[in-house]
């Protein structure tokens, strides 16, 4: 259960942002709050979840994301809030999952890819993709312990 807390929880924290340098906070198409439609979305086989919300805050180089992640019980298991700084290169992550490094990168403007390596060795690609009318985000988890796809809609 903990092993799909942890996955289920990577997949969805944003790690880290590189903003083009024409975009501001303001017009950041990943800015702002999401709730996950969980009915459209197909999740890691072991997780247990009743809900899920992200809010990105976005200034510069740095990206907040705060975490809301509900168990069926009604529990809350999300990260809260944690704060990348932007620059592409590798960076622990130890609040999150100690011994976790993550590199990002933009694909697109309205794409970030990351690959998040934990101290085991196991590796995930985690792609975050607004969609082109900024109602929808779509999280995508490959790895090694295993997929899921989440569909969040801007809230």
């Amino acid at each position: 259960m903990r092993r799909a807390a942890v996955l289920f929880s990577a997949g969805l924290t944003l790690f880290a942002i590189r903003l083009p340098a024409a975009q501001t906070a303001i017009d950041h198409p990943l800015a702002g709050h999401w709730t996950a439609d969980l009915s459209r979305s197909t999740l890691h086989p072991n997780a247990q979840v009743q809900a899920t919300t992200l809010r990105f805050a976005v200034l510069g180089d740095t990206v907040s994301v705060t975490e809301s992640v509900i168990s069926p019980s009604g529990q809350e298991q999300g990260h809260g809030t944690s704060t990348f700084q932007t620059d592409g290169q590798p960076h622990p992550h130890d609040e999150l999952l100690p011994g976790l490094i993550v590199v990002a990168k933009w694909s697109n403007p309205r794409t970030l890819d990351t690959v998040l390596t934990r101290r085991d060795g196991h590796v995930d690609h985690v792609t975050y993709q607004v969609s082109p009318d900024g109602k929808t985000l779509i999280t995508t988890t490959a790895g090694d312990l295993g997929n899921q796809i989440i569909v969040f809609d801007r809230r």
